[in-house]
Order: structure tokens, then C-alpha cells, then sequence
């Protein structure tokens, strides 16, 4: 019985943070390394904040994804201060910085695999 509940623990475990990583950044541009970005403008493009009461309580720490990943090693409850910094320069700065509701972000990737699939469809023709 403690093996079942042990790879049931994982597997769900497996698929909430594959949810939360998707949602987080598939819909989002796909930069190559031939294109020159600096790494604030990198985060800002190709991450997306969860925001709402849901979002914050599904998501934890990881609603702040841009943040997580400007400064990995940033005290997980000095995220929110770090993301009010972070909006306010880039509204300053005229540079995108993604945040949507769960809803959103949902509707978002979906669109994108499904734009995903028609490209592969007809290129495989």
C-alpha cells in the first residue's frame, strides 16, 4: 500500500508541476541564439507571472516564474517585491513583461499547440 501512495504522490506531483511549467511558457516566443537579447529581456519575453488568488495559491512561488528565473537565488517570500520591481521597470522601460490569469494562460497554450500542430500537419504533407 505505501508503494502505491508513494508513485501515486510522484506521478501527481509529475503532472502539477508539467501543468504549472506549460502554462508558464508554452504560448510564449521561442528565441534563438542567433538573436541577440540581454537577459532581463530574455526572462521578460519568454516567461509568463501568474496573477489572482487561484494563481498565486495553485502556482506558489512559481506564479512569479520571471522573477524565479532573474534571480534564482532570491528568498522565495521576497518574490512579490521583486515583481512589483520588475513590472514597474519594464512599464518604465517599454518592455514586455508577461503576466495573465490561469484562465489565460490555459486558453494561450492551447491556441499555441493547436497552431503547433496545424504547422506540423501541413509540413509533413
Amino acid at each position: 500500500m505505501a508503494i502505491i501512495l508513494l508513485v501515486y504522490k510522484y506521478l501527481l506531483a509529475g503532472f502539477v508541476i508539467g501543468f504549472v511549467f506549460a502554462l508558464n511558457h508554452v504560448g510564449l516566443p521561442v528565441i534563438s541564439g542567433d538573436f541577440p537579447v540581454d537577459r532581463l529581456t530574455l526572462q521578460t519575453y519568454t516567461t509568463r507571472n501568474v496573477n489572482g488568488a487561484f494563481g498565486r495559491w495553485f502556482w506558489g512561488v512559481l506564479a512569479y516564474q520571471t522573477e524565479h528565473h532573474l534571480w534564482p537565488g532570491i528568498s522565495w517570500h521576497k518574490l512579490p517585491i521583486a515583481a512589483k520591481i520588475t513590472r514597474d521597470f519594464c512599464q518604465q522601460h517599454g518592455i514586455i513583461y508577461n503576466e495573465a490569469t490561469p484562465r489565460e494562460c490555459f486558453i494561450d497554450s492551447v491556441a499555441s499547440l493547436k497552431r503547433f500542430r496545424l504547422q506540423r500537419q501541413c509540413s509533413s504533407r
